[in-house]
């Protein structure tokens, strides 16, 4: 296993499967067209102050908006990262305090971004206590653990092997039709002969994250030439407390996804005008969902008052 074997891939326009984007597109077909295609749309969107401006401008500032528990785990995703990048230099784990040092040194850009919960005025200000305080909790959780001193006792030897969120998405090609996907490991490293995936969780537990681990272990068979057997998936929620999930990758799970993926994707292109270029259909011809509960927590819901009420 080597950095240097992760292919770059050219540009190219055809769009790619994602577990994020597969979802985006089974929850509500409106949002999803907002969320990939703003530049085709060409409405006026009338802003509560009377003032007009283009959807194509809009979209992007909606979808923009952080939350207070998306940002929890964006942070917490940031830190581990630099940390383990320290780590590598260093050949240990930097200490709790050191990783809340750097938030609160770093804190004025962490929190530079627009929030959900204020523009839409569930809000007067933006909740940085609710962050910071589940963030250290994240942090301490993890620094409490047994799983850092396990990496840095059995791992730190390899670290020039260590994959630390590669850059990039994630772009890789699935099954013998090399179907065009994104799958970003938070960190891989190899250890006893087989590559270790971490990733870390801090929203709770769901059955759909098996879905997100076959995409990772497809990712490392691509690009590290692993085969399944060779590769061990772990997911570590870190909130509200600390908890280790391996899960195994089964052969004939590992050889059914690809199959999957292309039905998928085969789906999100029969919502396209043009495959090769990724142009969609109009934008009626994406539907809002009917199960609006999901509405209230989407950044595009001021786009869709004008039609139906929440």
């Amino acid at each position: 296993m080597a950095k240097h074997n992760i292919v770059n891939f050219s540009y190219s326009p055809i769009l790619g499967w994602s577990f994020s984007r597969y979802s985006t597109f089974q929850t509500c077909k409106r949002q999803y067209y907002f969320n990939y295609y703003a530049k085709f749309d060409k409405d006026i969107f009338t802003n509560p102050d009377g003032t007009t401006t283009s959807y194509a401008n809009k979209i992007p500032f909606l979808k923009n908006l952080t939350s207070k528990h998306l940002e929890v785990g964006t942070i917490v995703h940031y830190v581990i990262a630099e940390a383990l990048k320290w780590g590598m230099d260093k050949g240990s784990f930097p200490t709790y305090e050191q990783m809340m040092s750097k938030i609160e040194r770093e804190r004025k850009g962490l929190f530079a971004k627009d929030f959900f919960e204020v523009y839409y005025r569930e809000e007067t200000e933006k909740p940085m206590n609710y962050v910071i305080d589940n963030v250290g909790l994240a942090l301490k959780n993890l620094s409490d653990s047994k799983k850092l001193n396990w990496i840095f006792d059995n791992a730190i030897s390899n670290y020039k092997d260590w994959i630390i969120e590669p850059a990039g998405f994630g772009e890789t090609r699935i099954g013998k039709n090399k179907t065009k996907a994104y799958c970003k490991v938070d960190f891989a490293f190899p250890i006893k002969g087989k590559i270790n995936i971490v990733d870390w969780k801090t929203g709770k537990e769901k059955e759909s994250h098996f879905d997100q681990l076959l995409g990772y272990a497809s990712w490392a068979n691509y690009h590290l030439d692993s085969p399944v057997e060779k590769i061990e998936t772990i997911v570590v929620y870190l909130l509200p407390e600390y908890k280790e999930k391996t899960i195994t990758v089964e052969k004939s799970d590992f050889e059914n996804f690809p199959e999957r993926v292309e039905k998928e994707t085969s789906e999100m292109y029969s919502f396209l005008e043009n495959v090769d270029k990724n142009i969609p259909l109009p934008k009626e011809t994406f539907p809002m969902t009917e199960n609006t509960r999901s509405c209230k927590f989407c950044n595009y819901k001021e786009l869709c008052n004008s039609v139906r009420e929440f």
